[in-house]
């Protein structure tokens, strides 16, 4: 994604918004509609869902390119910090969310994968109101 952010659309923020996005389509099928995607169809769902994933990492260089050099490594490190700190908090809230009964519905796994699904969507819809960022911008500052 790093060549399409840098030389094809000249725009970090022109990679991570549709593909986040597409993301967000992709996790809210798992709120029930993919339990009726045909088995061909998996395969197809995994690689796009790998796809809009790989779209993440291109906000490291969009973070870079915001901050002075001074402090684009401390920026990055809070990127990093808050991603790591999210995942294990969102995997133990969606366990509680499950809780430890036997015999769990789909229903159940719907209300756990929820979570992300929201905190991607609020996510998004905050991260439209960033600055761009770009080549040359922050860092060479």
């Amino acid at each position: 994604m790093g060549r399409l952010s840098d030389r094809v659309l000249a725009s970090r923020k022109k990679v991570i918004v549709p593909g986040q996005l597409g993301l967000l389509v992709l996790a809210t099928m798992l709120l029930g509609p993919l339990e009726w995607a045909p088995s061909w169809l998996l395969p197809i769902y995994f690689f796009c869902f790998g796809v809009c994933v790989s779209t993440g990492p291109v906000l490291f260089a969009q973070v870079k390119e915001m901050f002075p050099a001074g402090q684009s490594a401390t920026a990055m490190t809070a990127v990093n910090f808050f991603v790591v700190m999210g995942a294990a908090v969102l995997q133990q809230t969606m366990g509680m969310v499950l809780g430890r009964e036997a015999g769990l519905q789909p229903a159940d796994f719907h209300r756990a994968f929820a979570l992300p699904a929201a905190g991607l969507a609020a996510t998004w819809v905050f991260y439209l109101f960033a600055r761009p960022g770009g080549r040359g911008q922050g860092a060479s500052q």
